[in-house]
């Protein structure tokens, strides 16, 4: 039968990669799936608009577009000097530097187009990779179609479009458990495949989800394997994981650097889990209010559960009929349990005993693989639901009742009663139910069940992929058009954190005013620099210097807003716009040099008020204490990873900046390379001797060529195998 599990023939040669196809009976619910994903994304497909909600446009498209430029010109964007007064780039895994499909669709094309075919070819590539995953093991092409509809279509499967990066990764979890799969079985070339697979889940921007990927893999290994094999399953496994980390290391090593100068740390004292109303999710996707018009607390992508009613109903019956399998169910469940984090206790009791699940902030990073494997238990529960043995005398009414009772629920939880969509999939969910001779066939059967949990969720998918025409990302904010002066844009903390949540009638008025009000991010897009900088991970050094900017008197403010070099302040709306005519510029020389005393002592509001930043400077060194020659100073030239400045004068100079001093950045004058000096608590300074009028600045990170040696040494390893696979693979 179309939906039934079917026995595979399995490959006659171990060295061959096995896909188990039949245009026959693939291709016309391959054919479904394909349907649906364009109808989901036909806007963007032939309508030319492109992805904008919260995070895609708020923060990914800008900061994605200064790398492509970077790249463009034939370089590595290690460092942004125009985000948050200067920081690591490439360390950030979130800007997918060491990630080859944004690369090379970024290489080939508009950095719009790249943007959007990123996330559209992503959101396909999961879908496809849960059908392989499915038809790997033995599902039938109809029970593959309905699996990988709640996989790919799950409310917040849906929302990671507005968080590309984990629909990135999200969209490799299938492919990994594939891979996992074949080599469990010992076919070459799947040890390969295996840890390609985890590498690049890593390096497509959210590696938490490959972490968690590999406790699910190792968890689920250790349900389905005897005690005795566990320490020969995890010793196989480590090669893989191994490799996986190696080539990720390019990024790995600069950001374990970045982490120990960032704000991580207490970012992930920052726990939250999700509460159990949360639940309701399930039934009604809207429960907590629909995203646009509604300010909610936690983002919407990290608490809805929502996967069709449908799929309850089929879970709920087959428990009732004890027909659920004692594994996949007992791993469903925990991580449901696990995604409410503390709120079940299960949240505290990990962070104790499992490493690294501390970074697990957030509770709702656990949904994926609720999907994931909510998605396989419903696949096996629909099997059970369309079989044609088994309650012939009740007509299927036990099912039927569950189908009413969950839908009834549902309306209860809010949904509403006019919405026709539920209504159909309560119709098609009790068609398929029907079980006696001479009703539905079970391809009949089988076509309702899929049909009712499109309906159910397909809506909801498309109530929340927000859109917009692809000139708010190509026309720039009208406002710009007053700035005509270069110089950084600020926006005070107060300021910032009021855009965290929006709300409005449309998407259209929502989005245009935060781009009208230049908020966050937004003149990174248009070629233009800014102090305020809402990105999760950011250097303490700034972030301090940045918060004191928010937190003292508009008399005191001014000056630090002056030394910051900013030129244009963003006020709640654009008539607030304030100009700085003259504000430092990014390097200067000072006269003079005074002992550092620690930040609360100089950094008072009297202080700041009477501090001439023109003029001196403060410094940690000792030795850098005293008087120094003024000197006229101009930047000649600008990358993104290098600086070079002319300081015209006689006598020993002090240049001071106000660009965040890292680790990696040298200075050299003179024909001679020295160390940079740290001044006024966390900038870069530099020292120059009687002669010398030109410096250079690079920044050429240790941690990242060290790193970037190991990475190719994997990738060098990878070639090697696949070789050696295509060896085995044409002798065979």
């Amino acid at each position: 039968m179309l939906g039934d599990v079917i026995p595979v023939s399995r490959h006659e040669s171990p060295n061959q990669i096995f896909l188990p196809f039949s245009w026959g009976r693939d291709g016309l619910p391959l054919f479904i799936l394909l349907a649906l994903w364009v109808w989901l994304h036909e806007h963007v497909l032939f309508g030319g608009r492109a992805f904008v909600m919260a995070d895609a446009s708020r923060f990914f498209y800008p900061l994605w577009l200064h790398g492509a430029e970077v790249f463009q010109k034939g370089l590595l964007p290690l460092w942004n000097p125009d985000a948050g007064l200067g920081t690591p780039y490439l360390a950030d895994p979130e800007m997918d530097c060491w990630y080859p499909p944004v690369r090379l669709l970024y290489f080939l094309l508009s950095p719009l187009t790249a943007f959007n075919l990123s996330i559209l070819f992503h959101h396909l590539f999961a879908l496809a990779g849960f059908w392989v995953f499915a038809r790997g093991r033995d599902f039938s092409p109809a029970a593959c179609l309905l699996g990988a509809l709640l996989f790919g279509f799950a409310t917040s499967a849906v929302c990671y479009t507005w968080d590309p990066v984990m629909l990135f990764a999200y969209a490799w979890i299938p492919w990994v458990f594939w891979s996992f799969d074949q080599w469990r079985k010992e076919t070459t070339g799947y040890h390969l495949l295996l840890s390609i697979s985890l590498g690049l889940q890593m390096a497509s921007g959210y590696p938490l989800f490959a972490y968690l990927t590999i406790l699910a893999l190792v968890l689920e290994s250790a349900v389905k394997t005897k005690l005795r094999d566990w320490a020969k399953l995890f010793i196989s496994l480590t090669p893989a994981v191994l490799l996986a980390v190696g080539y990720n290391m390019a990024w790995g090593l600069p950001f374990l650097e970045f982490r120990n100068l960032s704000n991580i740390s207490s970012r992930l004292n920052m726990t939250q889990s999700l509460p159990l109303g949360s639940l309701a999710t399930w039934l009604n996707p809207f429960s907590f209010g629909q995203p646009l018009y509604t300010q909610v607390e936690v983002p919407y992508w990290l608490y809805s559960f929502h996967m069709g009613i449908p799929l309850l109903a089929l879970l709920v019956w087959t428990a009732f009929k004890r027909k659920l399998q004692g594994g996949p169910a007992f791993l469903f469940l925990l991580w449901v349990l696990l995604s409410l984090g503390d709120t079940t206790y299960f949240g505290s009791w990990m962070k104790s005993y499992i490493p690294f699940y501390g970074w697990v902030v957030r509770s709702g990073y656990l949904l994926p693989l609720v999907f994931f494997f909510g998605a396989r238990l419903g696949m096996q529960s629909a099997v059970q639901w369309v079989s044609p043995e088994g309650d012939k005398e009740s007509i299927g009414m036990v099912r039927i009742f569950f189908a009413l009772l969950l839908f009834g629920w549902a309306f209860l939880a809010g949904v509403p009663l006019d919405l026709l969509s539920t209504w159909a999939s309560l119709l098609f969910l009790v068609v398929s139910a029907i079980n006696v001779a001479g009703g539905p066939s079970t391809q009949v059967r089988w076509a309702c069940l899929v049909l009712a949990v499109a309906f159910s969720i397909m809506p909801a998918a498309r109530g929340i992929n927000f859109t917009l025409e692809k000139a708010y990302y190509e026309q720039p904010p009208s406002i710009l058009a007053s700035m005509k002066e270069p110089g950084r844009i600020y926006q005070s903390p107060q300021v910032v954190d009021s855009y965290q949540t929006v709300s409005g009638n449309s998407i259209k008025d929502v989005y245009q005013r935060m781009k009208q009000n230049l908020i966050p991010n937004v003149p990174l897009g248009f070629d233009r620099e800014e102090v305020s900088y809402p990105n999760p991970i950011l250097l303490n050094s700034y972030l301090r210097w940045y918060l004191l900017t928010g937190s003292v008197s508009p008399k005191a403010v001014d000056p630090l807003l002056n030394y910051l070099s900013v030129r244009y302040r963003m006020g709640e709306n654009p008539v607030a716009l304030l100009e700085y005519p003259n504000p430092l510029p990014k390097w200067f020389s000072v006269v003079r040099a005074i002992p550092a005393k620690g930040w609360q002592a100089e950094l008072g509001e009297n202080n700041i008020q009477h501090f001439h930043f023109n003029q001196e400077c403060w410094v940690g060194n000792p030795a850098l204490i005293g008087d120094y020659s003024f000197r006229k100073v101009n930047e000649t030239k600008r990358t993104a990873n290098e600086v070079e400045l002319s300081a015209l004068g006689t006598g020993k100079a002090l240049l001071v900046s106000s660009e965040m001093d890292y680790p990696g950045w040298r200075f050299a004058a003179g024909g001679i390379e020295r160390a940079l000096e740290d001044v006024n608590y966390g900038f870069r300074g530099a020292v120059l001797n009687p002669g010398e009028e030109k410096a250079t600045l690079v920044y050429r990170p240790v941690s990242f060529r060290l790193g970037c040696f190991l990475s190719l040494l994997v990738m060098g390893f990878w070639a090697s195998l696949f070789l050696q696979w295509g060896r085995s693979f044409i002798h065979a």
